[in-house]
């Protein structure tokens, strides 16, 4: 049996750069499960659309970000899945668990950053639901509801 579709709709990066956008970035999608995320500090890391994407157990909530650190946007969290706090491993910004910078180290010395600058780095927020043991993650800055997309 033929596919009604053209092999390059498999195969190409403009399908792909389509997908990513219209369907990756809009959709809730499912980033992990649950299990992983039980222990304070637990993450788990995955790409969705083409953007890395990181959710982690901020000591009793979870909450999703864009896996890239507001400084040289190296990745925060650089496993699949583990335990680690929110600091990134390039140059050790730590982030609190709203992702906001907690600290910078040598900022005095390195940076000069004020408490207003500070106050206005962080990792970028991601859209977070958990249904059962699933965690679902939308990329939309407007995501729509997560019932809107799945039939009760």
């Amino acid at each position: 049996m033929r596919s009604i579709l053209p092999a390059t709709d498999y195969t190409s990066a403009a399908t792909l750069a389509g997908e990513e956008s219209k369907v990756f970035r809009r959709l809730w999608v499912v980033a992990g499960f649950g299990s992983l995320l039980d222990a304070p500090d637990a993450f788990l890391t995955h790409r969705i659309g083409g953007v890395p994407v990181l959710v982690q157990n901020t000591h009793g909530g979870l909450r999703a970000f864009v896996n890239r650190c507001a400084h040289r946007q190296a990745p925060v969290q650089i496993d699949d899945f583990g335990q680690r706090r929110l600091a990134c491993p390039y140059h050790g910004w730590v982030y609190d668990d709203a992702g906001r910078v907690r600290s910078i180290p040598g900022n005095e010395a390195n940076y000069g950053f004020d408490a207003a600058c500070t106050a206005a780095l962080g990792l970028e927020p991601v859209a977070l639901r958990v249904v059962g043991g699933l965690v679902f993650v939308n990329l939309a800055r407007d995501p729509i509801p997560l019932e809107a997309q799945f039939h009760p």
